[in-house]
């Protein structure tokens, strides 16, 4: 019995040891001193933390560098070089073609040339053989696009197509429009008579919108001289005559039309290549290439 009495005593002496020491260890712990430096540490954890985050938040949000505008050493805003644009001109009622050019952006002379080619033009791409129209009805604006550079053996950067609504509101970018008819016009656009008469004419949007699908209407029976000039007037008015920053207004008329794949990151090339083409000159040029059956 002594034996057990003197293993409880023990016991107890190391337990009461042990409480002891716990006890001295938690007072030097929760000193003052030491709780201060730990508060501190946590400060430090915690903002280093937050550091990470923004750094991490800026860096998702960057600008990729292939979508940036691009600058020269200098600082300034780099010019898009020679381009090729796919414009089409649809009648919104049944989705026909009316006009389909391929337009060349010639920067070092500083003017444009532009190709018509018939929307009855047959071409095979993509498994698919059949009409420019007939491209763009299965493969729409993007379709359209690959079939024509594949007829005219070319590589087309973008296209833009515009259909009458299209047509009014890009119009509306542009102050009065005045016209010389040399010839009085008449003619049906969508079951209405229509009739210009001669002279000068200022027109309205729609107006102007219904000329032009006048003029389109005989481009490929010898009226693309009429259309090639109507264009030229439509980049000299849009593009000559604005107060607005030269990058906004681009981007409006970009804007205007219905399938385009001409993005943001296009727009400031476009805008620092525009004073070659318009600066100096009375009007924006553009020749005829001629009609591609």
């Amino acid at each position: 019995m002594k034996f057990s009495d003197d293993r409880r005593a023990n016991a107890a002496d190391r337990f009461s040891y042990a409480a002891d020491r716990m006890q001295n260890k938690a007072e030097r712990f929760f000193r003052p001193k030491t709780v201060g430096l730990l508060f501190a540490l946590v400060i430090a954890v915690l903002v280093a933390i937050s550091i990470l985050v923004v750094v991490h938040e800026k860096n998702s949000h960057r600008v990729d560098d292939n979508d940036a505008p691009v600058s020269s050493p200098g600082g300034e805003q780099q010019t898009a070089g020679d381009k090729d644009f796919l414009l089409a001109f649809i009648d919104d009622s049944d989705d026909t073609i009316r006009m389909l050019a391929a337009l060349h952006a010639n920067e070092s002379e500083g003017r444009f040339s532009v190709r018509y080619v018939s929307p009855s033009a047959v071409v095979s791409i993509n498994n698919m053989d059949g009409t420019l129209q007939s491209h763009y009805q299965s493969n729409g604006a993007p379709g359209l696009c690959a079939a024509a550079a594949a007829y005219l053996q070319c590589t087309i950067d973008r296209y833009l197509l515009f259909d009458d609504n299209d047509f009014i509101a890009m119009a509306k970018l542009m102050s009065d429009f005045s016209l010389e008819i040399d010839m009085r016009a008449d003619f049906t656009y969508k079951e209405i008579p229509i009739t210009i008469e001669p002279g000068t004419q200022i027109t309205t949007p729609d107006m102007l919108c219904k000329y032009f699908a006048y003029l389109c209407d005989n481009l490929y029976s010898g009226g693309e001289a009429a259309v090639t000039e109507m264009l030229s007037l439509l980049a000299t008015k849009l593009f000559s005559d604005t107060s607005e920053p030269m990058d906004a207004h681009l981007q409006r008329f970009a804007d205007c039309a219905s399938s385009t794949n001409v993005v943001a990151m296009d727009i400031g090339t476009y805008a620092a290549s525009l004073p070659v083409y318009v600066e100096g000159r009375d009007r924006v040029e553009i020749i005829c290439d001629g009609v591609i059956y």
